[in-house]
């Protein structure tokens, strides 16, 4: 059984599950902030690639997000690790939304394939050259574990 831990806790689960979880962190409890940060995670299956997977995300959400344009796709590089960037807006119903998504490989291997973590920092409006700077020092900190 694998070892999974988070800030609180650490144990062990049975192969069979798959890590789902998602880590939201908010400027507030109960509306849109201007900044917000979603980590969210993903399986890489044998023989897909990275800007596969990427580019399946941004049709999903090019489908379910109200006028929905991709401004920006970018390879980067995260830790040393192959990263895509994206950036896109959209309508909500709060008003635009601007977001930057990071699609990175881990070291992580499951049976299922290969984790890929998702870091999508979403900024009310146009991103504001104060929040654009803590995300950018949250990738640059961002270290990803040996497997």
């Amino acid at each position: 059984m694998p070892l999974y831990l988070t800030n609180e806790v650490s144990l062990q689960l049975p192969d069979e599950l798959i890590d789902k979880t998602i880590n939201i962190f908010s400027l507030s409890d109960d509306s849109p902030s201007e900044f917000s940060l979603v980590i969210a995670r993903d399986q890489l299956q044998a023989g897909e690639r990275l800007g596969n997977l990427a580019d399946k995300q941004l049709r999903q959400l090019s489908s379910r997000l109200q006028d929905f344009k991709l401004l920006r796709r970018d390879d980067v590089m995260i830790d040393h690790h192959p990263a895509l960037s994206a950036d896109y807006q959209w309508h909500s119903q709060n008003g635009l939304l601007h977001q930057r998504q990071i699609t990175l490989l881990t070291n992580e291997q499951t049976k299922n394939g290969r984790v890929v973590i998702t870091i999508t920092a979403t900024f009310k409006s146009t991103p504001l050259p104060y929040w654009e700077e803590k995300f950018t020092a949250i990738l640059k900190g961002l270290q990803l574990r040996k497997a």
